[in-house]
């Protein structure tokens, strides 16, 4: 009887490993060298996919690379159906399940009217979190640092973050969290991805 596949250990000590992507729709650049810039400035090594990133390319990537978070950009206003048809692909992999996912920038073209709209329907998705570019970097700049400094206590593919950053999303009012943002998945609705 062949018994399940499993992950191999990670370190968990040092910086993240983070892959940076646009989607299919977008073929801005500069939004990911940026991205890749600060993440790296915060001390974090970054994977950088690039623009025009078929879904199917970004969740072979993350399988491959096995990274601590995964980072979507998009800056056109057409990024929100991409996003959710990519976070359901990713979600749908028993390895990706628990990867730390965020999207953010300019995800549609209705103005804040729509936004509170798609950051529910992202979240519910499969998105740990959703920045909109209104938002500036302080929110994503909070949850990476959080994730950083709770990666010791998170088991690649359990989909579990731990108490530490569930009180840190509780006492950070700029952070844009729902679903999945940084809360144990047991507290989650429905508790499934």
């Amino acid at each position: 009887m062949k018994q399940p596949a499993e992950l191999a250990p990670r370190d968990t000590s040092g910086p993240l490993d983070v892959v940076v992507t646009g989607l299919p729709s977008d073929a801005h650049t500069w939004n990911l060298v940026f991205m890749q810039l600060l993440l790296e400035d915060l001390g974090h090594r970054v994977v950088n996919l690039g623009p025009c990133i078929a879904q199917d390319e970004i969740v072979e990537s993350c399988c491959k690379y096995q990274p601590d978070l995964l980072v979507v950009s998009s800056v056109n206003g057409h990024g929100f159906h991409d996003a959710e048809y990519l976070v359901r692909a990713l979600r749908a992999r028993w390895e990706l399940a628990g990867l730390p996912a965020v999207v953010g920038g300019k995800l549609g073209v209705r103005g804040a009217e729509g936004q509170d709209g798609q950051r529910r329907r992202l979240l519910a998705a499969g998105f740990d979190a959703v920045f909109h570019d209104e938002q500036g970097l302080a929110p994503f700049e909070a949850f990476v640092a959080a994730l950083a400094a709770d990666r010791t206590r998170v088991v690649p593919g359990d989909g579990q973050l731990s108490a530490q950053c569930a009180e840190f999303e509780a006492d950070d009012s700029q952070l844009t969290a729902g679903r999945g943002a940084l809360v144990p998945v047991g507290a989650r609705e429905g508790a499934a991805r």
